[in-house]
């Protein structure tokens, strides 16, 4: 396997709070990794760091075997790197339909391959291809996290990137949700990275997980190990 992505010796500041300090992580072609922790301890920061989004102080970031670090955002989300923000970030007075289409915004493509990738979307949430025409705004909480991710889906990304996609929404949505993901890593062979609090979920979905804390990576290793460490399962999964 090959890397898409590689973090290595990465620092993150806000002024004088480290909040990322001197991690390394990778991320192998196909594979589904976590990183998991407790708010604040650094996780999205190192996501919006990967991006562009934050500055990196210091360390490296690697995508494809080329380094990106601190490169624009928008370049790198023409080169395949998709996030889905938390929070969800949908443009609440436009529609689903209009959404979608937005998330190709960097690529120049036929009307014919827009909605080819749209039925593609709709394939993956039929819930979406009922409110086609909704204003976004007008969604549940549920209805949005897909379309956050059918959104990052229109990139025909090479990465997807999630943060915290189980924030504030019911068990039986995280469910169904998470099972999306699978599906999409499985059908679309989609490498992806994610950053979740819910650890029972997010270890359950990924293959190799990192434990983070306090800016620091803590523990790492599969998730079948992380989920029996004693540590973790006090910590995180209420055992």
């Amino acid at each position: 396997m090959s890397k898409q992505i590689a973090v290595k010796g990465l620092e993150v500041s806000y002024g004088s709070v480290e909040a990322v300090k001197g991690i390394d992580l990778d991320v192998e072609n196909g594979e589904i990794v976590t990183l998991i922790g407790a708010n604040g301890a650094g996780k999205t920061s190192t996501l919006q760091a990967i991006l562009g989004l934050e500055r990196v102080k210091a360390g490296r970031v690697e995508y494809l075997g080329e380094t990106i670090t601190n490169q624009p955002t928008h370049r790198l989300v023409r080169r395949g790197l998709a996030l889905v923000p938390e929070g969800r970030h949908v443009f609440p007075r436009l529609s689903v339909n209009d959404n979608l289409s937005l998330g190709a915004y960097t690529r120049s493509i036929s009307k014919a391959e827009l909605q080819r990738l749209k039925e593609k979307v709709f394939l993956l949430f039929p819930r979406l291809l009922e409110r086609k025409q909704q204003m976004a705004g007008t969604l549940s909480g549920g209805e949005q996290q897909m379309l956050a991710i059918g959104r990052a889906m229109m990139l025909s990304p090479k990465v997807l990137l999630l943060d915290e996609p189980s924030m504030g929404l019911a068990p039986i949505v995280v469910k169904s949700i998470f099972q999306t993901l699978k599906r999409i890593n499985e059908e679309e062979k989609l490498t992806i990275l994610l950053v979740e609090q819910n650890a029972k979920m997010a270890l359950g979905l990924a293959g190799r997980g990192y434990v983070m804390e306090n800016g620091k990576i803590v523990l790492q290793g599969s998730t079948d190990i992380l989920a029996h460490d004693p540590g973790v399962m006090k910590a995180y999964l209420g055992l």
